[in-house]
């Protein structure tokens, strides 16, 4: 198709784009091969994405909501992914479970892999309503990780508190050394806020 037959459509090729960052916005001006009504430019506002929010604002704000302590969460997080957002590893062991949901082998893969800062198991996703590539969002990853650990606190049997989220920890994670660990973080914290 020749430039004119494009001309003449309204498609107009672009020659050379510039990306801005001014007053709350990103701008976009595009210099086209032929004169635009406004000088051979045309800017458009592209709104700003959101802003990231922190972790540590993330840590305090959800797990109150699910009754979950802030301090076991930011110990979890740690403990998973080393506060990496993009944190991933595959679980072989997880591929049977994984096998019941699905015979796709590339979602199979994706569901038996632990997602984010939580490390959020990727077969839990069709349970909360989300694809498990959301879980890679510090938010979704989060509540996701908030709301699997309060089922779990929930059926947990009746005891004391510590006996209750240790038995929620091995609930998330399949091990009782790694709630050991946790609570042994999470106790270091409070020690470490207290002395």
């Amino acid at each position: 198709m020749s430039q004119e037959t494009l001309y003449r459509r309204g498609i107009r090729p672009i020659k050379l784009v510039v990306l801005f960052a001014a007053a709350g916005g990103v701008y976009i001006a595009a210099a086209f091969d032929r004169p635009q009504p406004v000088g051979g430019r045309e800017a458009i506002r592209v709104p700003a994405a959101p802003r990231e929010r922190a972790v540590e604002e993330l840590v305090e704000e959800i797990p109150p909501r699910y009754g979950i302590p802030s301090l076991v969460v930011g110990a979890i997080i740690k403990r998973e992914s080393g506060g990496r957002r993009d944190a991933l590893r595959f679980e072989p062991g997880q591929l049977s479970r994984a096998a019941k949901l699905t015979n796709d082998p590339q979602l199979r893969r994706a569901y038996a892999t632990s997602w984010g800062l939580m490390q959020v198991m990727g077969f839990h996703a069709p349970g909360l309503s989300i694809s498990y590539s959301e879980l890679l969002d510090a938010e979704t990853n989060i509540e996701a990780g908030c709301a699997i650990l309060a089922r779990c606190l929930e059926r947990s049997k009746p005891g004391g508190k510590v006996d209750r989220l240790r038995a929620a920890l091995v609930c998330f994670n399949g091990s009782p050394a790694y709630a050991d660990a946790v609570l042994a973080s999470v106790g270091a914290q409070l020690l470490d806020r207290e002395l």
